[in-house]
């Protein structure tokens, strides 16, 4: 097998250490392996090729790994039904992090098209975890539940460890999309002991990487630090440098909540610098996103502005319906913390335009009802018409919270809607925020329900019967 002259040239001049300290390290010896496997056959050409560009892209060496897509183009290898497997694999890989979604696609569903031709099962697994991966990114959450389920039944096929490891794992990040907490901690634990058992360190960081962010929205500041914590040092001692990012990102997350700012803002500057070096699009987009979030809630808003646009601009290149509805109500915030009202309304009223019609995706009901909060709270402009875009805003997250059976989502929505009724005035508006006030306390029922904390089921209580008692005097002051 010949390489050119250019290719190895090529090859042998790509710097191992694209960053500081040791966070990438893939090593030149495994790229000359590759450069010497012309006297190897075309399997172990494949089965070398797939070792190294796996390495490199765990270390984060996309240089590497695109001379070594086109080290496999130039190759015989590359006509062989293996040789299009891995290329589509990796190709696939390269274009999601550049943000290409479409290509990515194509590349996954062609690889999915070979291993049904030849029937591999193991890679058959892997095509659909790959579909899966970028079906989350652009959020089409029954997509992935087929794709990983898809993946499943080839990994029991298969028998191997790994892949039904990486699939309980991804089934634990997709439940916690879909906000079903309990499910995301029964998978990912799941997920963390078999890791353990057959001594899977990277996909036990995922899973650790998961527990912790579900330990966050439980508010179990200790438990989400463990588990973020072990996850990081695991990500780093295997060079898993994207895994480091995204729980560094999570672990600044953690420490603003605790307001430990200058934690969160060392957490959060150490998964920029990585994204950063990777260009990594997807990812640079959200890590401005927190960055500009931290910075607001640390009260520094004018340092987030540029952080906050960085994210917008990146986001509209991307085209992600939800991820920009995003990027618009973290502007938004920037705004309204540096008292930029009329801006800060633009950029609310724009998520409520982005949202699709009919879309049911649980991770639009923290969008929208978010916007209907900064609306009921103007306080400046047309009120009236302020207020009841802020009710259509409830409305829409209601169909997707009924749709979804969010039901710790349900009362306080309701009680957001009574409280905008009530605002909008009118005999036929306060009696429909009565019926809301009242669905409101019934559906609370018993304060020591496990939905809401003792002290949030009082404080909801305490303002759906205010509500109540306000409505029912206006209305017997218009009988």
């Amino acid at each position: 097998m010949q390489f050119s002259a250019n290719v190895m040239l090529e090859l042998q001049a790509v710097n191992p250490r694209l960053g500081t300290g040791d966070m990438f390290s893939p090593s030149l010896v495994d790229l000359r392996t590759v450069l010497r496997s012309g006297k190897l056959d075309q399997v172990d050409f494949c089965t070398t090729w797939r070792l190294t560009a796996s390495k490199a892209r765990l270390e984060g060496n996309l240089t590497a790994l695109r001379l070594l897509l086109a080290l496999l183009e130039k190759s015989a290898a590359f006509d062989t039904s293996s040789g299009q497997l891995i290329y589509h694999e990796y190709s696939g890989s390269l274009s999601l992090i550049d943000g290409l979604f479409d290509r990515a696609r194509y590349h996954f569903e062609r690889q999915l098209h070979l291993a049904q031709i030849s029937a591999r099962p193991q890679e058959l697994a892997l095509a659909n975890l790959h579909l899966a991966r970028i079906a989350l990114y652009e959020f089409k959450l029954y997509e992935v539940e087929e794709a990983l389920q898809e993946a499943g039944r080839w990994a029991g096929a298969v028998g191997d460890p790994e892949l039904v490891v990486k699939v309980l794992n991804r089934q634990a990040e997709l439940a916690s999309y879909w906000h079903r907490t309990p499910q995301s901690l029964e998978k990912a634990t799941k997920a963390l002991e078999l890791a353990r058992r057959h001594a899977l360190p990277l996909e036990e960081a995922f899973a650790l990487n998961w527990l912790g962010i579900n330990c966050i929205y439980e508010r179990e500041w200790e438990r989400a630090e463990s588990y973020l914590s072990k996850a990081t040092f695991l990500r780093q001692k295997h060079s898993d440098v994207l895994g480091r990012a995204e729980t560094l990102a999570y672990l600044s997350k953690l420490y603003a909540k605790r307001s430990e700012f200058g934690l969160a803002r060392g957490c959060m500057e150490g998964s920029l610098a990585i994204v950063q070096q990777l260009k990594d699009r997807p990812s640079m987009a959200l890590v401005f996103t927190l960055m500009a979030k931290l910075l607001v809630d640390d009260g520094q808003p004018r340092q987030a502005l540029a952080w906050a646009r960085q994210s917008l601009e990146l986001r509209l290149e991307l085209g992600e319906l939800h991820r920009l509805a995003e990027a618009f109500r973290g502007l938004g915030e920037v705004y309204a913390a540096l008292q930029e009202q009329e801006l800060a309304l633009a950029c609310h009223l724009r998520v409520l335009e982005l949202y699709e019609p009919g879309s049911v995706t649980p991770l639009w009901i923290d969008l929208l009802v978010g916007t209907g909060d900064y609306l009921l709270d103007m306080r400046t402009g047309v009120l009236t018409q302020q207020w009841e875009e802020g009710l259509r805003s409830y409305r829409l997250a209601l169909i997707i919270i009924e749709k979804n059976a969010e039901l710790h989502y349900l009362a306080p929505t309701l009680g957001r809607m009574g409280h905008a009724l009530q605002k909008l005035g009118g005999v036929q508006g306060l009696h429909e925020a009565v019926r809301c006030y009242r669905l409101q306390l019934r559906l609370l029922g018993d304060i020591s329900s496990s939905t809401f904390s003792v002290s949030d089921a009082i404080e909801q209580r305490a303002q759906a019967l205010m509500g109540l008692q306000i409505c029912n005097s206006l209305l017997r002051r218009t009988a």
